[in-house]
């Protein structure tokens, strides 16, 4: 049976992996666009400043450990254990020491 909690923090990496690819294209744009379109940029940088504030909000209320329920905000895209409890994001085992 899978973790359901596990799924759940796949989804919140997904979520964050595409607010993080629209801030960047947003990001791209206001510095694009010409003076000249000077309400077009202020609307992409708008909108890039909001995307970062959504992805704060995913870190926060989403990517959670599924066993201790820490936020797990350094590395939330990368990381396939909590960096507190060392269990796995997946499958909630153990992290084996290394020696």
């Amino acid at each position: 049976m899978r973790n359901l909690k596990a799924s759940n923090y796949e989804t919140a990496k997904e979520h964050l992996r595409k607010a993080l690819i629209a801030a960047a294209v947003f990001c791209v744009l206001s510095a694009a666009i010409p003076a000249a379109y000077a309400l077009f940029k202020l609307t992409a940088l708008i909108v890039t400043i909001v995307l970062f504030v959504v992805m704060i909000y995913i870190i926060c209320t989403e990517c959670r450990c599924p066993q201790c329920g820490k936020i797990i905000f350094p590395g939330a895209l990368a990381a396939t254990y909590c960096p507190r409890c060392k269990r796995s994001l997946m499958t909630g085992k153990k992290q084996k020491k290394s020696r």
